[in-house]
């Protein structure tokens, strides 16, 4: 095989832009398969959004009160209550939801073919990549986008199209998207914006445009220094007044990071295998990003991509010192694991330019790989990663060595083996929702850049195949799209049954509105879907420091002292719920009047509702 061209492969684009834009769109829809309502993070969010529309809503709770005070959800909350005086909840999130997908995709495609330089193509796999595939999991929140809408999923790509921007050298644009990023997210605006300015502006000193290193790092200073006072008055200043009482660093990171979330904040105790999936990733995101810039000149903007990257990874490594070590509250509270999604974005991006290359090199060879990193999905991607790239070094070397008819059969097997071994990968490690998701985007993208003499048509059924699909789903949410668990999709607020659902609601008719229960530690959906105030749950916690401690207190005088924290901790908590709790003891101290209890946990009291999972009874009188 000869060598590749060294020209621009985005002079080959056979897309109009009509076409791009329309299949970005449909990739925006596609992640509704399968999409969640009321679940995770929401559970804890929409609470505060009722707050802040009823001020009488769930008095009695002691994270809702905490919660609705000026905290890193009060712009969203805001926001989506005053969408709800317009819209009901459901559409509103699902809607921005959808706008959400096609802002993230609309940057990857920018940033793939006017920052990598790759074809139509090439951006628009790389928007695939990025849309549909979770990649991997280190960290368990340094993803790209989230199942249900939620701060980070406007928060992501508004950060990044600041990202970009500043890159292209347009910093007063960037202000705009990467000030709207950290009033939805803090933590993700702020922290991608910290790294986009610190990533350019190295990028600028190390290859200096023609215009000069003052003309464009002064103008970047200053977008920097805008962007610093804006934080400043949305939210450093009037945090200043909420916190009265400070936790210290040992007792906040004995609180949040290793009995709320060792699985988020503390790296030594990650899974080895998962510290291998990104490894992987890392490093061969590394390679094709070096064979980039070895097949072109270097140009600024993927150096600046590149330190964008390396500054995430770099700060990584410190949090192991400074988190695991140390217990720094200030790289507690920073969770720069969460920031790699950096990492994953640039490397989506780069992927997506070594496809579209290696289609121009060897059309079956290219949609091959195209196939495998878009279909392995979560942490079977960097598998597939691995191979495809083992792949592309055969496909180079091999007819150096070996020609003619037995060559073309290593070819075949060899492409064959890649196939097989990406979807024992995906078997292993990956996700079926994503990769159905990912197989419906690949056959609207194929019928969509079809040869020219079938476009018109191709673009319709792309278009009908994207539409019959999510109406299929939206008609079989309850039972998932042809039978399949992982796309059960809920929508509204009827989607969300099962036993814990059913007796939430059961609870609204059997106590009255200022009622305060007790309920298992995993019930954070309670709240929102029966209208009553809990006691305590293991999701919701406050970030003021007084309630993070009443939070930790509560949990303990609840469920007992246990040992660990995260998953295991929740483990042993719902286990001590179910065995058995002084019942008394916590009605009197909490004032809690009515529970839920799980359907084993023995009770000598009268029953108000139950099902095969739980039972709901009356505290105080009826246990006595």
């Amino acid at each position: 095989m000869g060598a590749a061209p060294t020209t621009d492969i985005r002079q080959t684009d056979p897309l109009a832009p009509a076409d791009i834009v329309l299949f970005l769109a449909l990739l925006a829809l596609m992640p509704l398969m399968g999409t969640l309502f009321g679940y995770g993070s929401q559970a804890e969010q929409f609470p505060i959004v009722e707050r802040l529309r009823d001020p009488d809503f769930l008095a009695g709770d002691f994270y809702v009160n905490s919660a609705a005070q000026f905290g890193p959800r009060i712009y969203y909350a805001h926001v989506l209550a005053w969408m709800q005086d317009i819209l009901p909840l459901p559409l509103i999130t699902h809607g921005l939801a959808v706008l959400c997908n096609f802002a993230l995709a609309s940057v990857t495609y920018y940033a793939a073919t006017r920052l990598l330089r790759t074809n139509a193509l090439g951006g628009l796999l790389a928007a695939v990549f990025v849309v549909t595939n979770g990649s991997f999991s280190l960290g368990l929140a340094g993803y790209l986008r989230f199942e249900s809408f939620q701060p980070a999923n406007p928060a992501i790509p508004l950060a990044l199209i600041g990202m970009v921007l500043l890159i292209k050298l347009r910093p007063f644009w960037a202000l705009g998207p990467l000030i709207l990023s950290a009033l939805a997210h803090p933590l993700i605006g702020m922290e991608i914006a910290l790294i986009a300015y610190c990533a350019t502006g190295l990028a600028i000193l190390l290859r200096p445009p023609e215009a000069g290193i003052l003309r464009n790092l002064t103008p970047a200073v200053a977008s920097g220094l805008l962007f610093a006072i804006a934080m400043y008055l949305a939210w450093i200043l009037p945090m200043s007044d909420t916190n009265t009482i400070r936790m210290s660093d040992i007792e906040f990171f004995e609180t949040l990071a290793k009995f709320r979330s060792p699985h988020h904040y503390l790296g030594l105790s990650f899974p080895q295998l998962s510290w291998m999936q990104a490894l992987a990733f890392v490093g061969c995101a590394g390679i094709v990003l070096a064979f980039r810039q070895f097949r072109h000149s270097l140009s600024r903007e993927v150096l600046a991509l590149s330190l964008a990257a390396l500054i995430v990874l770099v700060l990584c490594a410190a949090s192991l010192w400074f988190v695991d070590m140390m217990q720094s509250r200030l790289w507690v509270t920073a969770q720069v694991f969460r920031m790699l999604m950096v990492v994953k974005w640039v490397g989506l991006l780069a992927f997506g330019w070594l496809v579209a290359d290696w289609i121009g090199r060897d059309r079956f060879a290219g949609v091959s790989m195209a196939g495998c990193l878009a279909l392995a999905t979560a942490d079977a991607q960097p598998y597939a990663i691995v191979f495809v790239l083992i792949a592309a070094g055969a496909l180079v070397l091999g007819p150096r060595w070996i020609s003619g008819p037995v060559w073309a059969v290593i070819r075949w097997a060899g492409l064959g083996v890649l196939i097989l071994l990406s979807v024992a990968a995906q078997y292993r490690y990956g996700l079926t929702q994503q990769s159905l998701r990912a197989l419906l985007a690949l056959a609207a993208l194929a019928l969509i850049v079809a040869p020219r003499p079938g476009k018109p048509a191709g673009t319709i059924l792309a278009t009908l195949l994207v539409a019959v699909t999510l109406t299929a789903t939206a008609l079989t949410r309850d039972k998932g799209l042809l039978g399949l668990d992982a796309l059960r999709t809920q929508l509204v607020w009827a989607d969300l049954k099962g036993d814990n659902f059913e007796i939430s609601r059961a609870a609204s008719d059997l106590s009255p509105p200022d009622a305060l229960w007790l309920v298992p530690p995993h019930f954070e959906s309670f709240r929102i879907i029966s209208g009553r105030a809990i006691v305590v749950d293991h999701t919701s916690i406050p970030f003021d420091d007084a309630a993070m401690r009443e939070w930790r207190t509560r949990m303990e005088a609840i469920h007992g002292p246990v040992d660990g924290g995260g998953f295991t901790a929740l483990r042993a908590m719902k286990q001590a719920y179910r065995n058995g709790i002084d019942w008394s003891a916590v009605a009197r101290r909490y004032g809690a009047d009515y529970a839920v209890l799980y359907a084993e946990t023995p009770w000598p009291g009268p029953i108000l509702f139950e099902n095969d999972s739980f039972k709901a009874v009356r505290l105080g009188r009826s246990e006595q």
